[in-house]
């Protein structure tokens, strides 16, 4: 229960909630957890005497009476043997694969980069009948990167590179610092970058379904500003961890591996939260518990455009992730974001809203008034007539929609579909209809079409606000 719990929104780390809610919170997961120790210490001071005796018998039996005659020595006896053990174990067992992420990489290969090759894929030879999986359905990052004459998207997979034992005295809160795997390279200006197509692997670099699984591995025992020393303690101990602990860019003989050669060391920085940006290996984990939206990236590259969707579980619009990737932008990298107003409202406000907010980016290296923009997206659910008949069915049988907790990691058809119908409805709405002359004044050409639309659709409201209603405060 204390590992679920702190991973929620509701910690003391973040402004999510409420301040007493936050309080109480923090107080479950600290009482519950230091139940659990105690627990754990009072059944294995029950079981440890028994289990020496045995021991001792064993000793006795092939000629080690004196060993086996003398408790204390006996016990310190099996501690070496099971640190002994444990450290030759470790050697030759990758600590990444003996862990759940590997499960849960699977899954969202076969979900998604599977399911994405189509008919190809579905009738690959090299497909296991039995399990569905298939090696080809996972590519290597590096080979995202874009051909001469092809271009496409340029993928930034952000992740968090976990420092709670950091002697930075600033980042005592977030305890984490933005971590990267491009196709072209990996890693940040603080620990530099390692070129990706031999970075966390000899054999072409790491793979999509790795980075992704990195990306989104919620469930770690170091969590970055979610991090607490007694939850990292039970999930350790659980081996409840879906992140993973990959060679340091900044150093040449660790940055090319699959893991570290002796896991036992990682396995010890978990449990005691120990660790940093500084040693051979750094642990990896979600981009959420850095920066949950990605913007932080795109500011960094000085995008002159960004679309940000938050699909974060927040259904009192209470605005968390735009405002923790605001204020670590600023801190950061100098850059300032500002929204005019923001006119989303949680469910249920009677007061009409929107479903996107204009924002304007001021880069410190340019002049004042040349400003990017920023467009912000929030799923909502209106209940004004106007979301298509198969979103209303299911937002009004379902009163968290949309934002069911992501806990829920089995979604149905019918929850799947909706979710896909609203942003397909939430884009034509904001979007518009293509124009049929592009507006002169947009920041690029793509959006000439729309750009017109947009602002008309987001200045909608600019005259509509009645006192009586409760409104989002500008971030």
């Amino acid at each position: 229960m204390a590992a679920g719990i702190g991973s929620s929104a509701k910690t003391i780390a973040t402004a999510a909630g409420k301040p007493i809610e936050s309080l109480s919170m923090t107080k479950v997961i600290s009482l519950a957890t230091i139940v659990f120790l105690v627990a754990l210490t009072i059944i294995l001071s029950i079981l440890v005497p028994g289990l020496t005796a045995v021991a001792a018998s064993a000793f006795t039996a092939i000629g080690f009476g004196t060993l086996g005659s003398e408790p204390s020595l006996m016990a310190i006896a099996i501690i070496i043997a099971c640190g002994a053990f444990a450290a030759v174990a470790s050697f030759f067992i990758n600590v990444n694969r003996f862990s759940m992420h590997a499960l849960y990489r699977n899954r969202l290969i076969h979900a998604f980069l599977g399911s994405a090759r189509g008919k190809r894929g579905e009738d690959s030879t090299t497909r296991d009948p039995f399990t569905g999986f298939d090696f080809k359905d996972n590519a290597r990052v590096r080979d995202l990167m874009h051909p001469a004459n092809r271009p496409r998207l340029f993928h930034v997979i952000n992740m968090a590179l976990n420092v709670v034992s950091g002697t930075n005295k600033a980042w005592q809160e977030r305890m984490a610092e933005s971590f990267v795997v491009t196709p072209k390279a990996s890693g940040n200006p603080y620990v530099r970058f390692w070129p990706t197509e031999c970075y966390g692997s000899r054999t072409g670099g790491i793979s999509l379904g790795t980075a992704i699984a990195i990306s989104g591995a919620a469930a770690s025992p170091n969590q970055g500003y979610h991090s607490s020393p007694l939850v990292g303690l039970v999930m350790t101990l659980f081996n409840v961890r879906l992140g993973w602990w990959l060679g340091n860019p900044s150093s040449p003989g660790a940055a090319p591996r699959e893991g570290p050669r002796w896991g036992i060391v990682q396995i010890v920085k978990e449990l005691f939260g120990l660790t940093t940006d500084k040693s051979k290996y750094v642990y990896l984990s979600d981009g959420g518990h850095f920066e949950n939206l990605g913007l932080y990236e795109m500011v960094r590259r000085r995008c002159h455009v960004i679309v940000v969707s938050d699909g974060g579980c927040d259904p009192d619009c209470a605005f968390a992730d735009l405002g923790n990737a605001v204020r670590k932008i600023w801190i950061d990298l100098g850059v300032k974001i500002d929204f005019q107003k923001i006119e989303i409202h949680k469910r249920g406000v009677k007061q009409k809203g929107i479903y996107c907010a204009l924002g304007t980016i001021q880069y410190p290296e340019r002049p004042q008034g040349d400003v990017s923009h920023i467009l912000y997206l929030k799923p909502g659910f209106h209940d004004d007539g106007t979301e298509p008949a198969d979103v209303c069915a299911y937002a009004l049988a379902n009163s968290a929609f949309p934002h069911e907790s992501t806990a829920d990691q089995f979604f149905s058809e019918s929850q799947m579909e909706s979710y896909r119908s609203l942003g397909a409805h939430i884009v034509d709405v904001v979007l518009g209809s293509p124009a049929g002359v592009p507006d002169p004044d947009a920041p690029v050409a793509a959006l000439g079409p729309y750009w017109t639309n947009l602002r008309r659709y987001v200045d909608q409201l600019s005259v509509s606000v009645t006192p009586s209603a409760s409104v989002a405060p500008p971030i």
